[in-house]
């Protein structure tokens, strides 16, 4: 009986030990499970915002056309990159995301509900990418720490029913197109991009970037916006309001008004300029007007004929092999350094202007130095053959030939 009570007590007792070990166990479970189903929430949703949660794929359709079809592109508040190939057809692609493993929806099905389409006129090829769900949506809807705008993509569902919008994920319709076909791009509010060669480009752009690497004729017209053109060979160009850059210039008909303007090599350029800053590096010839505003250029190759007010005008470097320069300004700051010039004639009628000079003149085959500032209202001189011709007309100027 006593071995019995023994027994009975050392079992309660275990029991007792086991039943409170399994109590705390429970207790420390149930709290480390919390912070672990706390910790995949956060793992989760940092996962659905890099795009690892939600499925998606390659969207895309291809239409066949010849050489003699233009492509016309009406974009309105999405990002395009333009790519151009050899082949005869274009091709429309982009990524979908969806909230689940697959979706059985064609991609024609897909582009319709992504706002993209395309019809197929007798002569031209229209594709026009509109503005999607999101696109009326305020930022507060979307989960981000930037107040400002930002890109955001769409998430539907796997039957293509739109649900929500995620910031900074991949937004971008991708157009290949043959680089030998017309293109022309109405844009809105997006940047574009065309990416490689193309022969002949039509582009209209009010609100966005626009980046052109490799164009032989541009047609351009741009408002409040910013163009990059790696290089371009002719055409036109009328921009208001943003940063005109490019790389090579052939020969270009240009208008611009409160803009900036950076250029790298000028082979021709002809323009009209009211309120601008232009820098431009390596000019051969350009010709044009300009009212308010600056120009600056790193070198001078060949000629410059200039008609503004109040445009001042500043030349670091004027080759040896300069042919003209010619200028009728007012209200001017004008340098226009010869010292690498050995041979010109210089016509100059300055009213209220001062010009500053250093150079030998021969006149009447007597050679004399002219230095320091001259308030005459006309100057003419002559230095070596005279072969540069230089004609200055400049009312209330300042001239620096130094």
């Amino acid at each position: 009986m006593k071995y019995t009570k023994i027994v009975s007590l050392i079992f309660f007792i275990g029991i007792s030990i086991l039943g409170f070990s399994q109590t705390q166990g429970h207790s420390i479970g149930r709290n480390n499970s919390k912070k672990i189903l706390d910790q995949e929430k956060q793992i989760d949703q940092l996962k659905k915002s890099n795009g690892e949660k939600y499925g998606n794929k390659e969207v895309s359709v291809e239409i066949a056309i010849d050489k003699m079809i233009n492509i016309e592109l009406n974009n309105n508040n999405r990002t395009i990159e333009v790519r151009t190939w050899d082949e005869p057809k274009i091709k429309i692609s982009t990524i979908v995301y969806f909230d689940g493993a697959m979706s059985t929806l064609s991609s024609e099905s897909w582009f319709d509900k992504l706002n993209i389409k395309t019809k197929l006129l007798s002569n031209t090829l229209r594709i026009t990418t509109d503005a999607l769900a999101s696109s009326n949506i305020s930022n507060t809807n979307v989960s981000t720490n930037n107040t400002s705008s930002q890109e955001v993509v769409e998430v539907y569902s796997v039957d293509g029913q739109y649900i929500k919008s995620e910031p900074a994920r991949r937004k971008v319709v991708t157009i290949y197109v043959p680089k030998e076909n017309k293109l022309s791009i109405e844009s809105k509010y997006a940047d574009v991009a065309v990416v490689n060669y193309i022969k002949k480009l039509k582009a209209d752009i009010t609100n966005g970037n626009l980046e052109i690497d490799n164009v032989n004729t541009i047609s351009l017209k741009s408002k409040y916006a910013n163009v990059y053109i790696g290089e371009v060979q002719n055409g036109t160009i009328d921009f208001i309001n943003g940063k005109l850059s490019i790389g090579t210039l052939g020969d270009i008909e240009l208008e611009t008004k409160y803009a900036t303007v950076e250029i790298s090599k000028v082979k021709k350029l002809n323009f009209k300029s009211t309120n601008d800053d232009y820098e431009l590096e390596d000019v051969i010839a350009i010709k044009g007007s300009k009212s308010y505003g600056s120009l600056q250029i790193e070198k001078l190759l060949e000629s410059i004929q200039i008609e503004g007010i109040n445009a001042d005008a500043k030349i670091k470097n004027i080759s040896s092999e300069i042919k003209s320069i010619w200028f009728d300004n007012k209200y001017a700051e004008l340098r226009l350094p010869l010292k690498n010039v050995a041979n010109f004639s210089l016509n100059y009628d300055g009213v209220y202007s001062t010009i500053s000079k250093s150079f030998i003149t021969a006149n009447n085959d007597s050679q004399r130095v002219s230095t320091g500032d001259d308030h005459n209202s006309k100057y003419n001189t002559t230095v070596g053959s005279g072969l540069t011709k230089i004609n200055i007309k400049c009312q209330n100027c300042k001239i620096d030939f130094r």
